[in-house]
């Protein structure tokens, strides 16, 4: 279940929703030759290209079923004062989004760039939250139209460029939609984390968490070192150790070494890549067992 459509359905779509959806075009600015139909015919019309890439992106999507979604358990702990009634949109709030936008990305289909929205953020800071605050508005907030369309630029993944099941879609959507994003992922998450409605096993999308780290059960360090997760790995190791060497009498070494693979080095080398001990100290104590 997408958050924002928990929120309000009329708030914010998802790009890739809107995308399908609306058959928002495709930009051909990345370099893509001829393309061959399912015939094997050849198709060098740049509008020709355009709609078979958009065949093919509207094909791959999945629309998921909305008749049997899971009803979440309730853990909002609070009164109604506290619920997240409202989402307090302000001219210094959209001015500090403006001021971080990245110079290097691309406009969407609205072509304001974000050189140009930073150099007159000054100007447009108070009529874009009166623009965001009309759109959350209920019941009649709506997006405008260049919000929920979207430049589509398609990216060779690999394979012969004359297929068009080879490329993936690159959506461009509006600068300023993004911070609308953004101003509402902001609040929601600090509503989230205010009254403790985000579990300590959800690790991606949340600062200073890695999705990484959830998936692998690997320990990091805020400088990305390893260190905490060897020494973490080293007692389970030398607990399956003992185990085995108090509960096993026999001592045959292809016995022990049967024993070995499956219980205690397992410990030792679960995601071994991800963490890879380079140090001296750390490939001495962990060769040790």
């Amino acid at each position: 279940m997408r958050v924002i459509d928990a929120v309000d359905p009329n708030i914010m779509r998802s790009r890739v929703y809107v995308t399908v959806e609306a058959r928002t075009f495709v930009c051909l600015q990345s370099t893509v030759g001829f393309l061959e139909n399912e015939n094997g015919q050849v198709i060098s019309d740049s509008e020709e290209k355009a709609e078979k890439l958009n065949d093919f992106f509207c094909s791959v999507f999945t629309e998921e079923s909305k008749s049997d979604m899971p009803v979440p358990d309730t853990c909002f702990v609070g009164n109604n004062n506290d619920k997240l009634q409202d989402i307090v949109i302000t001219p210094e709030m959209i001015w500090g989004k403006l001021q971080h936008l990245k110079l290097d990305t691309a406009a969407g289909n609205d072509n304001l760039s974000p050189r140009l929205l930073k150099s007159i953020s000054s100007e447009i800071a108070l009529p874009i939250a009166m623009t965001f605050r009309k759109s959350v508005d209920r019941p009649t907030g709506r997006d405008p139209q260049d919000w929920r369309t979207a430049n589509i630029t398609p990216l060779l993944k690999i394979g012969k460029r004359s297929q068009a099941e080879n490329y993936r879609p690159v959506c461009g959507t509006s600068q300023i939609c993004k911070i609308m994003e953004s101003v509402l992922r902001d609040e929601l998450v600090s509503h989230y984390d205010k009254h403790n409605l985000i579990k300590e096993s959800q690790h991606e999308f949340r600062k200073g968490y890695s999705c990484a780290s959830n998936l692998l059960g690997v320990t990091f360090t805020t400088d990305l070192k390893t260190a905490a997760h060897c020494k973490d790995i080293y007692p389970k190791a030398n607990r399956m150790l003992g185990l085995l060497s108090r509960t096993i009498k026999c001592k045959n070494p292809a016995v022990l070494t049967n024993l070995y693979k499956p219980l205690v080095r397992p410990h030792l080398e679960y995601c071994s890549t991800t963490w890879n001990p380079q140090s001296i100290p750390i490939i001495t104590r962990t060769s040790v067992y």
